[in-house]
């Protein structure tokens, strides 16, 4: 038979799979089903896929798995017994595929019916030269999760679709930064210099708090204590140009700065007040602590860490796979993480995304880059919770 050409083009997306007669057909049962189950990825070729346990965090029921050859083209088909939430399931799989494993959707999908069919999403191979596509269907009898790997192309993909987080409270003004560094030199500003591993400083007024980081990565900077003062941040190069500023991400009219920092370089904090009467942010009258958290290491093989304040951790991958960032025991607090590549971009978010209103993110990094993960936790504290990092 000749080889057959499948084209697959929506959304800005082009899929060219080569395909040809089917030779082989395999069927798997009893405790090879249970073990497809319990695994975290699928594997096809020389190439893995993140399972539906993987993406959920829980094992489902598989009632079959089929996998089919031919001409250079493999099928793999697994079944899954029927779900209660199996629509809702099925979208957070397919979403977690495109926003941290590379997929993209190659034509429309909706989740919201109890039935849904041909969902396709497709990524390139590990292998040069392959691409594999990805389908899900489900109806009331169960869901299949159908991979097809072969020689092929991938076109440039249309943008991928973000999910929607729960809205939070936005703050009621949002005051504009000064330009250039701002002019404290008043007989009531105060100045002050943090250790070069980080500390606390209390403030009773504008002030300006320099720092010469001893460890490079995420630092962080709040605001606590502040009573009905509204203090404002900003973090300033050497060189005068503003690096970041923040008004009320802490909560409670607390700010928060989350920003890289590198070492033998002297950065200027500048603490400000909001004046709830003219609507600026000035010198006006003010009394708060401000804190200066140095980035703590994570092992590259993961490990584990007590958060009882905002805390900024620094990974370094030794070899690429799916990393599990978790929060647990937090008592009645709303831990919160924030993960950033090495340009300091989020790259993965969740709020309560876990049990009892922790957090969670799954992700593949990759070996020998840089990352950033922010552990904190909405509105104002303290609370204390466990922080595990596990590779899967």
């Amino acid at each position: 038979m000749s080889p057959i050409t499948i084209i697959l083009i929506c959304l800005g997306i082009g899929a060219v799979l080569i395909a040809g007669a089917i030779v082989l057909v395999i069927s798997l049962v009893g405790g090879s089903l249970s073990k497809t189950a319990e695994a975290d990825y699928y594997e096809i070729g020389s190439d893995k896929v993140p399972s539906v346990k993987l993406i959920l965090g829980e094992v489902r029921d598989v009632i079959s798995v089929n996998t089919s050859t031919g001409n250079g083209v493999t099928t793999k088909a697994i079944g899954y017994k029927v779900e209660e939430n199996q629509s809702a399931e099925m979208e957070k799989y397919a979403m977690a595929l495109m926003s941290s494993h590379s997929f993209y959707s190659t034509n429309d999908f909706d989740f919201s019916g109890s039935t849904g069919k041909g969902f396709e999403f497709s990524r390139v191979s590990d292998e040069d030269g392959f691409i594999i596509i990805l389908s899900i269907d489900y109806d009331s009898d169960g869901y299949t999760i159908t991979l097809k790997r072969g020689e092929g192309t991938l076109t440039t993909p249309a943008p991928t679709p973000e999910p929607t987080p729960e809205p939070k409270p936005e703050p009621e003004k949002t005051p504009e930064p000064p330009e250039d560094l701002p002019d404290i030199d008043t007989d009531d500003a105060f100045y002050s210099t943090f250790p070069e591993d980080g500390g606390t400083i209390r403030v009773p007024g504008p002030a300006e708090l320099e720092i010469t980081p001893e460890y490079e990565g995420l630092w962080i900077f709040y605001t606590q204590d502040s009573g009905t003062d509204d203090p404002v941040l900003f973090l300033y190069n050497p060189d005068g140009t503003l690096v970041q500023y923040d008004d009320d991400s802490m909560g409670d009219y607390n700010a928060r700065l989350c920003v890289y920092l590198y070492t033998e370089t002297t950065y200027t904090v500048v603490v400000l007040f909001y004046d709830e009467d003219t609507g600026d942010v000035g010198m006006g009258p003010g009394d708060t602590t401000v804190y200066a958290i140095a980035p703590e290491e994570i092992p590259s093989d993961g490990g584990e860490a007590v958060v009882t304040a905002p805390q900024g951790f620094l990974l370094i991958p030794e070899k690429t796979a799916t990393y599990e960032f978790r929060t647990s025991e937090n008592g009645e607090g709303d831990p919160m993480l924030e993960l950033y590549d090495s340009d300091i971009n989020l790259i993965a978010e969740d709020d309560d995304g876990g049990e009892d209103g922790n957090s969670i993110i799954r992700i593949e990094l990759k070996a020998g880059e840089s990352y950033s993960l922010f552990a904190s936790f909405y509105g104002l504290g303290p609370i204390t919770y466990t922080l595990t990092v596990d590779v899967k």
